[in-house]
């Protein structure tokens, strides 16, 4: 009888340690954070590129212009003197952002979002990509990199007067509706 009692309590806590062992949360427990994604923060301006040109953002009249990626899929976006808050997208390194009706597309990765601009959304004419703006996020390799690669490409008028004239023909006419002419 008592080899049959020793044996059923053994069998009782054998049974209690698996049930510990194997249940879910139990009290004391605390729930998983959620993970918050790693490129949200302040993005500032760093370049654009037009074709072979590569400005910085006061030569061509953005200075201090930055974007602010917030958790609730909204950004604050800055052209450096009117600030408005406009929704954004993330899939994967798909970027994408919503302002004044236009849908604008670019990659997010590294600390940076590059985005791009096509001719009709710049008051040109056609669909293809012709400006690429580079934000990087505050702060970041990435920030220090884009710089260093802007003052090795010298001012815009130093670039443009390193073209051929059948180079910087095309390019004038090419850019000539965003530059208002």
């Amino acid at each position: 009888m008592k080899k049959r009692s020793l044996l059923a309590l053994l069998l009782a806590g054998l049974l209690a340690l698996a049930l510990t062992a194997c249940g879910g949360s139990g009290a004391g427990e605390e729930p998983a954070a959620e993970e918050v994604p790693d490129y949200l923060g302040t993005y500032n301006l760093v370049s654009i590129k037009m074709g072979p040109i590569l400005v910085t953002p006061e030569e061509f009249g953005y200075a201090g212009a930055y974007m602010e990626l917030k958790e609730d899929g909204k950004l604050t976006f800055s052209d450096g003197s009117d600030t408005e808050e406009v929704p954004y997208t993330v899939d994967g390194t798909a970027f994408s952002m919503e302002e004044n009706g236009n849908t604008m597309t670019g990659t997010i990765q590294d600390g940076c979002v590059e985005l791009g601009f096509t001719g009709a959304m710049l008051d040109a004419e056609g669909d293809d990509v012709i400006m690429t703006m580079a934000f990087a996020k505050e702060g970041s390799a990435q920030e220090t990199a884009l710089k260093e690669e802007l003052e090795a490409a010298g001012s815009m008028d130093d670039q443009m007067e390193a073209m051929s004239m059948e180079e910087l023909s095309a390019f004038v006419e090419e850019y000539s509706a965003i530059f208002g002419g």
